[in-house]
């Protein structure tokens, strides 16, 4: 062991396998050190003249072990959305978001038989639902490609971690060892606050749990966390702290954590950015609810932002007080403190691997069959899946080859389960336009068929569906379609719908939908407007507001607006007026006003 470091007892157990040739599953609660181990891990390899890859579950922690190993003598490459695509990879150490494992091993690659460990960080990820499957894949086949590498999976909550353990000598063939460590520098104490169900009643129970416990905790910094960037919003402005979330810019996240760190602010309201992220523990940690729209949120999701409560060094204590609707919160509080095991979740999504694995790398059933029989969910018989599939025309017989249809093409290159693709395009075939057509139609998909809570807000005017989770997408986006003032619940289901609404569009074009049909609803749903509405909400600074304004004043084209100066400059302000009256006269030309 280096004399100049000082392992805990985790790093201590740990560096005892340094040497062995054996998969490892490190089990071991928040704050107690994990990073060592995976840089134990990683270095040794990349000092044996071989690759290693540390995997992560998000961008902001890729980007933190980016920052944090910027001054070893290793030159890095790091994959994901917000860096170009590599074209060579000669870096000795490679750091990759889960979803990349999947893309970047598909074919035979090089580079991946370079690889001496893997290192996957939160590896309970596994078992979320939406992302989970991609991670089962891309293990599967990185360990095809490359059953020399080590594998090292690090988590701390993993219930059945021996079951993990058994997965990955099935897959490499390798001896595995599981090390299970209770020790935690810091105690957590654990609290369930109840609130009444209504989303505004919850916010307010929220805000007044905070400012009870900085009156207890004077001297303590709170972190309150949210599911929702609406929800951020809101409660930062009624808390009166700022608020870190994804899409404020690298510096100024940078900044807030720094602040935080340096103990400059009391009080922080965030999205999982900092539960995932950078390691930026607090006093005491609030998570504000249990859902994320109508949505549960994962458990394990909730444990890892209670994780950061408590401070090594500077105490010997951390509190955590869950904050949930009276309908589920004993049920659910149970859930989140007592972590159920982690299964595979790749039979949810079990069709758009398949016709993934036909379309993007050419295999057939037999293949698919083999390849599957590897999976930790365990033995698929895929022949019934195949069979749907041919009878939705997602897949057709080719030259005596299974081939996929347009549908399976846009589901393969968009990440989209083929059936959701298939009902969505049915539903627009007739290419309707008014909001309730569209707010029916985005909702009709078999993925939100499933019953869960109804609350009153939208139970009060609901779009009526077959199904709860249904019948609330639709009723959100119908009030976001129709320019109305967005409920509660509207407020944190419709967002994350705009924000992946570019990807189903785009699926929606390959898949053989018009292109000018889709570019209109495109309109219509990233601004919340009418179809009257598409063409005065395309105007530079003109948003759902001012372009409903201009309507209802009788200004309903861009030429009404140069034949109302006055009341068109009123509503649009001057300067938004003067740009648009500049464009209209020198269009492509800048005019500079003085």
């Amino acid at each position: 062991m280096h004399e100049e470091i000082k392992y805990n007892p985790l790093q201590q157990e740990t560096y005892k396998y340094l040497n062995d040739d054996k998969n490892l599953v490190v089990l071991a609660p928040t704050s107690s050190g994990k990073t060592i181990v995976a840089e134990q891990f990683l270095f040794s390899t990349i000092e044996k003249g071989q690759k290693g890859v540390y995997l992560s579950p998000l961008k902001s922690l890729t980007e933190e072990k980016k920052r944090a190993w910027s001054d070893l003598p290793y030159q890095m490459l790091v994959i994901t959305s917000d860096y170009g695509q590599p074209t060579t990879f000669k870096e000795p150490l490679i750091l990759m978001t889960t979803e990349a494992l999947d893309s970047k091993t598909r074919g035979s690659k090089k580079w991946i038989n370079k690889v001496g460990t893997l290192v996957v960080d939160e590896a309970h990820l596994l078992g979320s639902e939406g992302r989970g499957d991609a991670l089962e894949i891309g293990l599967m086949r990185f360990a095809k490609l490359n059953p020399s590498a080590r594998i090292v999976l690090l988590s701390a909550t993993i219930p059945n971690a021996k079951y993990f353990g058994e997965w990955l000598k099935r897959l490499n063939k390798k001896e595995t060892k599981v090390l299970e460590s209770s020790w935690r520098p810091v105690k957590l104490s654990h609290n369930l606050v109840i609130s009444d169900n209504e989303e505004w009643n919850l916010n307010k129970k929220v805000v007044t749990t905070v400012e009870k416990l900085t009156k207890k905790y004077p001297n303590s910094q709170i972190l309150t966390f949210v599911h929702a960037i609406g929800k951020g919003h809101n409660l930062s402005k009624a808390l009166q702290c700022p608020f870190h979330y994804s899409k404020l810019s690298r510096e100024k996240k940078q900044n807030l954590e720094d602040a935080f760190e340096q103990k400059k602010i009391a009080r922080l309201v965030s999205t999982s950015t900092l539960a995932w992220g950078r390691n930026l523990p607090a006093d005491i940690v609030v998570i504000a609810g249990g859902e994320r729209g109508p949505n549960e949120v994962w458990p394990i999701d909730i444990q890892q932002m209670a994780g950061r409560a408590g401070r090594f060094g500077m105490s010997t204590e951390g509190h955590v007080y869950y904050v949930f609707k009276r309908y589920h919160a004993n049920e659910f509080y149970e859930k989140v403190t007592n972590i159920p095991p982690v299964d595979s979740v790749l039979d949810l999504r079990l069709y758009f691997h398949i016709v993934s694995f036909i379309h993007r790398e050419g295999m057939q059933v037999e293949e698919i069959q083999d390849f599957l029989s590897r999976s930790f969910y365990g033995e698929i018989d895929i022949k019934p899946h195949i069979k749907r599939l041919m009878e939705y025309e997602i897949l057709s017989w080719k030259n005596d080859e299974i081939a996929v249809n347009n549908v399976g093409k846009a589901s393969s290159m968009m990440y989209i389960d083929p059936f959701d693709l298939y009902f969505l395009k049915y539903n627009l075939q007739e290419k309707p336009l008014t909001p309730r057509e569209l707010a029916f139609a985005f909702a009709n998909i078999p993925s939100y068929a499933v019953p869960c809570y109804m609350p009153k807000d939208i139970e009060e005017r609901p779009l009526e569906m077959p199904y709860a989770k249904q019948t609330i997408i639709a009723t959100s986006l119908l009030q976001w379609l129709s320019s109305e003032e967005l409920s509660p619940t509207a407020q944190v289901t419709v967002p994350p719908i705009i924000a992946d609404i570019e990807r189903w569009l785009t699926g929606l074009v390959i898949a053989g939908l018009s292109k000018s049909y889709v570019e209109a609803i495109k309109h219509m749903l990233v601004n919340g407007v009418s179809e009257n509405l598409i063409e005065l909400v395309q105007l530079q600074g003109v948003g759902r507001k001012r372009a409903l304004k201009l309507y209802n004043a009788g200004i309903k084209t861009k030429d009404d607006i140069p034949k109302n100066k006055k009341l068109a400059q009123s509503i649009m302000t001057r300067p938004v007026y003067n740009r648009f009256m500049d464009e209209l006269e020198s269009p492509g030309k800048v005019i500079l006003r003085f």
